[in-house]
């Protein structure tokens, strides 16, 4: 057997006669004092949160047709890039309107209306990264009017071109064309 010698140690941490580096207290803390403290940092935080979105309220431009369609192209793009390219295709060549920083889309079903509504925190963020101010982004569903605006079938596009130009009528009859 080894013979260990044996430790003693007092109430003040001194071992053997001498005290040890660990039982030293490193520093000391009030625990009313840091609860004080972290409430003060908090209240900081919050009031400067509050600061930062008045000051971009103000700096913001008004939007206008011209750069809202740029705006939701660039957009589009980023849809794109996640993969979503049948919502990309209303971002990119989209049928709204401009009312008082107000931008209403008008699509063709309601669920195409729920996917824009779902993404419109991300598009007023992307407006405010430009520079404008978006207040409201909302959609409305009218199925005849993006038939009229949107033309999804070669069928539809030369029914449509044919409006402009009846001799393609003729050309289409004479040359026993089919477009489905």
């Amino acid at each position: 057997m080894v013979d260990t010698p044996e430790v003693k140690a007092d109430e003040s941490g001194i071992v053997n006669g001498r005290k040890s580096d660990e039982d030293e207290p490193v520093a000391s803390v009030k625990i009313g004092g840091l609860r004080a403290v972290m409430q003060r940092s908090r209240e900081k935080v919050v009031e400067k949160a509050e600061e930062k979105d008045i000051d971009t309220a103000l700096s913001l431009a008004d939007i206008t047709l011209e750069s809202s369609k740029d705006i939701l192209k660039e957009y589009a793009q980023k849809l794109i890039i996640d993969k979503r390219a049948s919502l990309a295709s209303f971002f990119a060549d989209p049928l709204i309107e401009v009312l008082q920083n107000n931008i209403l889309f008008t699509v063709g079903s309601k669920m195409v209306a729920e996917e824009i509504k779902e993404e419109s925190r991300k598009v007023k963020a992307l407006f405010a990264e430009k520079g404008y101010l978006m207040d409201n982004l909302t959609c409305t569903v009218n199925a005849a009017e993006v038939n009229e605006y949107k033309l999804f079938t070669p069928k539809q596009q030369f029914d449509d071109m044919a409006k402009e130009f009846p001799l393609l009528i003729d050309f289409e009859s004479r040359f026993n064309l089919e477009i489905q």
